[in-house]
């Protein structure tokens, strides 16, 4: 019985540590572009096992915090934005990525 409990709480702590923000659902496996105000675009693509590429500086990690995306390239630079619940594939909004910078997100 105690290693049956000990199972259930396990499993729960796995699914806590689960994608629960419904914008990260879309964007894992589909093409996100990041379109900057200088006109730059990366196109990053997001996997399920918590890794990303991008078409132009490489990759690195992703997790969720929250409703706050955290990467960790694979230079080793860190930092974290806000991503709103509710967007889905087509969708395109203004926020800031992990490092502050004014941007245009759309998931393709």
């Amino acid at each position: 019985m105690k290693s049956l409990i000990v199972s259930i709480a396990f499993a729960g702590a796995m699914l806590g540590s689960a994608v629960a923000n419904d914008t990260m659902d879309a964007m894992i496996g589909a093409a996100v572009v990041y379109a900057y105000v200088d006109g730059t675009a990366v196109a990053a693509k997001y996997s399920a096992d918590g890794t990303y590429t991008t078409d132009v500086a490489g990759g690195g990690k992703w997790s969720m915090n929250g409703d706050e995306l955290c990467i960790t390239t694979d230079s080793g630079e860190k930092g974290c934005t806000q991503l709103s619940p509710g967007k889905a594939k087509g969708d395109s909004w203004e926020a800031k990525d992990a490092f502050g910078n004014a941007v245009t997100v759309t998931i393709k």
